[in-house]
Formats: structure tokens, sequence, C-alpha cells
């Protein structure tokens, strides 16, 4: 009985045994697995996601759309139609919302759709309170500032709390209202289609190596003048363990700070994409004289290879308490040759307006370089019309071989002939948005054969109408050297050329635009030439 006890149990047994099968996968290689998902940001907090009308205001009714949304499951829509020219997506929130942040990491984010940015005036505002309606207790940012950044159709708009605009005393444990509100430029408009999705409240994302470097954090007094002795205070400091403090008594009116580096310092940045930046206090803004300057330096001192911006400039945007002033190396007045990969010196000096006045306490923290997006490029003229051009006969417009747009401006200098140039006046001076330190002027130029060219002529920009009258110029000859057959893209430093006597052009004025050049000589091969999109950019 046991021996067939046994022997049943064992067939049982393996009778169960799992069989083996080939695999109809014969190449061996697993499926990797899914990607995981992404981590969710622990400090995210939803302010609305707007997929519901529910407690939103608007100019007329708005919409829930959910074609396009950019996330959940709609987004709020309205229109500003011919005729009108305002819109605002207002929000009560009906119980405060705790954001858990603070202003020095706190980030409002939001996605914002324009249909054309274009036609949005550069005035409005994006709020958010713990007041419970605008303007109290309040964080905002002008709809101005953040215009150029903005494209057709959807952007993310990311605004941290510290860049933010203060109104009373906002509280970011109970935050209850939203507001965008925004103009076109014109009631002459094609529909403006507008919108909004997915308002959260996070933690700003930590910036990537290198964004930025610090100049000084303006926690010791190692280094540093100013008129007497200055104070490390540790009690509102914007970063770090203290900033640089002093005051303007009753009876003077000057103050400065100044800070030699022990060694130069490589911002890693360019004339085009540098950005100086520190927080200011001034605890009486409008007992400062329109006057004084802030400078960094690569010449080991004030005035020697500097950038320079006016404090009279500033003034209007300044606010009592502290001010993060962000200052583009490109909008710097400039003395010399700053090296922006060797400064070694800042300054900052200021006056009252008067000797009579309470104490004004001012301070320093936190000086640093950070990139900025370069400006964008001002388009003189796209040479896609022959309107408004002039040339040696008929000027023609081609579509092949454009470099941008849809055609190019182009002529021939046939055999028996030796000269051409290519003319545009503005019946309305245009005004470039560059100055001589920070801009280029750009052109691409079409040679068919630059052996035939000789080294003459001239590239012109004037305000004063014509040729030679308020004009700034470059000498093509040391050009020709560098050019080869086809397309050309030319790039001239504004503050390298040549300047006429009557003190060259207006840049806020320019109204002319002239190339001319020669060939070798009159014996040659028919010569095509031609220009396209006439622009000028930073540097």
């Amino acid at each position: 009985m046991m021996v067939c006890s046994i022997f049943v149990l064992g067939f049982a047994i393996s009778s169960c045994t799992k069989e083996d099968f080939i695999s109809r996968d014969t190449s061996g290689i697993l499926p990797p697995p899914p990607e995981p998902p992404a981590p969710v940001d622990p400090t995210l907090v939803v302010f609305d996601n707007a997929d519901l009308k529910d407690g939103w205001q608007t100019v007329g009714d708005p919409v829930i759309e959910t074609v396009g949304k950019q996330e959940g499951l709609a987004y709020l829509k309205n229109t500003i139609v011919n005729g009108g020219d305002f819109m605002q997506f207002i929000k009560h929130l009906p119980a405060p919302l705790d954001s858990k942040l603070t202003m020095d990491n706190g980030q409002f984010s939001f996605y914002w759709f324009i249909s054309d940015v274009a036609a949005i005036k550069e005035d409005g505002q994006i709020e958010i309170t713990s007041g419970g309606d605008a303007d109290k207790d309040e964080l905002a940012w002008s709809v101005a500032k953040l215009l150029p950044t903005l494209k057709n159709g959807w952007n993310q708009v990311n605004l941290n709390f510290k860049d933010a605009d203060v109104s009373g005393v906002p509280n970011l444990a109970a935050l209850n209202f939203f507001r965008v509100f925004f103009w076109t430029k014109s009631k002459d408009h094609a529909d403006v289609a507008t919108g909004v999705d997915g308002l959260i409240v996070r933690a700003a994302p930590a910036l990537p190596p290198g964004t930025e470097v610090y100049f000084d954090h303006v926690d010791v007094k190692d280094g540093w003048q100013t008129v007497g002795d200055p104070v490390i205070e540790t009690v509102g400091k914007k970063e770090g363990t203290g900033y640089l403090k002093n005051t303007i008594t009753n009876g003077g009116d000057f103050m400065q700070f100044i800070k030699h580096l022990p060694a130069p310092l490589n911002s890693t940045f360019t004339n085009a994409n540098g950005q100086f930046s520190f927080w200011w206090y001034i605890s009486d803004v409008s007992a400062i004289k329109a006057d004084g300057q802030i400078e960094i330096t690569s010449g080991g001192d004030a005035d020697k290879d500097e950038y320079g911006w006016s404090v009279a400039k500033l003034l209007p945007t300044l606010k009592n308490g502290w001010n993060e002033v962000k200052l583009n190396f490109r909008d710097a007045d400039v003395t010399g040759t700053p090296n922006p990969a060797a400064v070694n010196f800042f300054r900052v000096f200021f006056w009252t307006k008067s000797k009579d006045h309470a104490d004004v306490v001012s301070g320093v923290d936190g000086l640093l370089f950070r990139a900025v997006a370069p400006a964008p490029a001002f388009s003189l003229d796209n040479a896609d019309s022959k309107d408004g051009w002039e040339t040696v006969g008929a000027p023609v417009i081609d579509i092949v071989g454009k470099k941008e747009g849809t055609g190019y401006l182009k002529n021939t200098i046939p055999n028996g002939g030796d000269f051409m140039q290519f003319i545009r006046k503005f019946a309305t001076p245009v005004n470039i948005t560059f100055t001589k330190a920070n801009g280029q002027f750009k052109f691409w130029w079409y040679i068919a054969d630059v052996s035939n060219i000789k080294k003459d002529g001239s590239i012109e920009i004037t305000s004063g109408g014509d040729a030679d009258k308020h004009e700034n110029a470059w000498d093509v000859a040391p050009l020709v050297d560098g050019l080869h057959n086809g397309w050309n893209e030319i790039s001239l430093d504004l503050d390298k050329s040549i300047a006429t006597d009557d003190g060259g052009a207006d840049l806020a004025a320019i109204n002319y635009f002239r190339i001319f050049f020669f060939t070798t000589s009159k014996d040659h091969p028919d010569v095509v030439v031609g220009i396209d999109d006439l622009r000028f950019t930073g540097k």
C-alpha cells in the first residue's frame, strides 16, 4: 500500500510539471519596459484648471473650449472682436489657497493663448492677491515686460514671486484672486482669440548650472568702500547671510557703494546676452535725485572700460524698499572697451535732492551676472517688394534662392557697365531700437562672381533723407576679400561705422539706406547681384 501510494504521488507531481515551449519571439531580445511617468512636483498646487466657467468673470460670456486645451479637460476662451480693445480673465476662489511657498522660492504659472501677439498693446497686468480683489495685498507682473517673449498661440507664462510688484502685504498662505487684463493697440483689428488654462503655483525651478555667476554675495564688508563705515545687516537680507547697509543722514546728500575684486571675474556672458543684476534698498525713493550711475568695469576703477547705466532712467521704476535691478549689457553707456570676461569693479553712486531730509537708508545685496534673451532683430526691409527701392535700371523681385521671406531684390551689372547701387528711402523715419554700442547692421548680399568686384564703394544708413547727410557708413573695400560667390551674410558693427561731420545718423530716425559698388572693369560677363533681409541686431 505504501509503495503504491508513493508511486501515485510521484506520478501526480510529474504530471503537474511545467512543460518548456519554444518562444515565438526568435529575436532573443525582450521589449524594453515602458517609460516611467514624469515625477510629480511635490510643491505644485493647482490654483484653477480652467475646466469650468464657475467663478470666472470676463468681458462678455466666456467659453469652455476642449479643442487645444493645455491640461485637464478644457480651457477658458474669449475673443476681442473688431471694434473692441479690452479683455480680462478674473477668478475669485471660493476658499483661500495655501501656496506653501515664500517670496524667495514661489512661482505662479499659467497657459495664455493669444492668436495675434502683434495686436496686443504694451499695457495691462497679471495679478494674484490674498485681498479678495484687484490691488489688495497683491503680487503683479506687467504685460509690457512680458510681451516681447510671447508668440502667437499658447505660451506658458512663469512668474516668480520675487519679481512681482507688491501692493500691501500679500499672504501666500491665503491666495484667493487672479486677474489678467490687457488691450489691443486699436479697435480696428481682426478678431483676437485669447484664453487661459492650467493656473498653478509651485516652487520656481532651480536654474541650470552656469546660468548665474555671482560678482559678490555681499555677506561681508571685505573689499567694500562706501561713505563712512558700512554695516553688514542680516535682518531683511535678500540672499546669503547679510547685506551691505548705509544711511544718508540729514545734512548729507551723497552715497556710494564700491567693490574692487581681488581678481578679474569672467561673467561668461557677452554684450548681446549678458545682464548685471543686484538688489538695491532705498527707504525713500522720493528723496533721491535724478542723477548718479551704476557701473561695472574691467579697467579696475570707475570710467575705465566701463558699462554704465543712469540712475535717472532707472528712478521711475524704483519703489521704497528692495528693488531687483536688472541691467542688460547691451543697454549700457560704454566707455572704452569693457571686457565681460574680466570684470573687476562695481560702483553705484547717487544723491538726495537736498541735504535737508529724513535719514535715507540704502543697501545692496546679491550682485550677479545672468543670461538674458538677445534683443529681437529689427527688420529695416525684407526686400520682398520693389516698393520704395531705386537701383540702376529696373530692379527685379526673384523668389528662387531667397534667404528669407517671399523674395529678394535682384539686378545685373551687364558687360559694358561697372556700377550698381541699391537705395531704399523711408517716408516715415524708423527707430532701429539699438545703439552704436550694442547694435549690428546685417543683410544678405548676393554676388555671382566676386572676382569681378572692385575694392570700392560704401554701405550707408542715414537720418538725413539722402546720402552723406547725418550718415553712418562702412567701406566695401575691407569686405571684398572675405566674400564668396553666391550669398554672403554681412555683419557690420554700428560702433565701427564712419560718421559724417554733422554728427552721423540718428539711430532713432533712420530714413535712408544705400549700398553702391563697382566691377574692376567694364569688360566682364554679366554679374548678377542682389540683397535680402536688411535688419539690425544686438552684437
